[in-house]
């Protein structure tokens, strides 16, 4: 039950108890003793009647002006594509569908995102890289290929402002030699973690999925070939959410 439903609620219950009182209080006015009954009550009731009302006005007014910022990041899917590294290129980036909302009334900014993949040898680090056009860098993990790559323009912070989302695809790759360490490859399921900073804070992990590397794919990359491969991964199977 959602908190504005139990405002609702109260409301409405505010006003019914108030409805049946006036109603009766309308039968039994011929009575002047019931009149004076009921005056002597709604001495008492009436600022309790106010200091309820201004109670809900006041949690309604917190809830539409005045939560703060809370973001929520969702991400499905993403995709990872490895050329074979050259020495000005290092080969791997992600590209990650991020849905991005704030349920909170007051605003802020997404400052910052890191990607993480640990493996049996070590940890690689990858930096956004820019904002990819969604429709277009798709068809790219399809074969389809551009002169340039579809960039929608250099990663920035991203401002949020209240009861807001917004998605955009963020390409990552590595921007450091000590961040890409050839080395590490090897197949298996690794781990692949997104990490965000929000409003000048530290970073604070989002989620964590498998990145899977299969030995065949990693003997074509060793002979020059470009792999890929798109990542779906859902909080529980389908067939556990949907109705029995």
């Amino acid at each position: 039950m959602t908190r504005g439903f139990l405002v609702f609620i109260t409301m409405f219950a505010l006003v019914f108890i108030v409805a049946i009182g006036a109603v009766w209080v309308i039968i039994e006015a011929k009575d002047e003793r019931v009149f004076e009954q009921v005056r002597g009550w709604a001495q008492i009731v009436q600022p309790l009647l106010t200091l309820a009302t201004a109670i809900v006005a006041g949690f309604v007014a917190y809830q539409t002006f005045l939560t703060p910022f809370s973001p929520e990041i969702i991400v499905r899917p993403y995709t990872w594509r490895m050329a074979p590294a050259t020495a000005e290129y290092r080969s791997l980036d992600v590209a990650m569908w991020l849905t991005i909302s704030n349920r909170g009334a007051m605003s802020g900014s997404l400052d910052d995102l890191v990607v993480r993949i640990s493996l049996p040898k070590g940890k690689w680090v990858l930096q956004p890289l820019f904002f990819a056009r969604p429709v277009e860098y798709y068809q790219t993990f399809f074969g389809v290929n551009f002169n340039v790559p579809p960039a929608e323009g250099p990663f920035t912070p991203i401002f949020l402002a209240g009861k807001s989302q917004i998605t955009k695809v963020v390409v990552f790759n590595p921007q450091a030699v000590q961040d890409f360490d050839l080395t590490f490859v090897e197949p298996g399921q690794h781990k692949i973690t997104l990490y965000a900073r929000y409003n000048g804070g530290k970073f604070e992990e989002i989620t964590t999925q498998n990145l899977v590397f299969i030995k065949e794919d990693l003997e074509r990359w060793a002979a020059g070939q470009t792999i890929a491969d798109q990542i779906i991964e859902r909080d529980k199977p389908p067939r556990e959410l949907l109705p029995k």
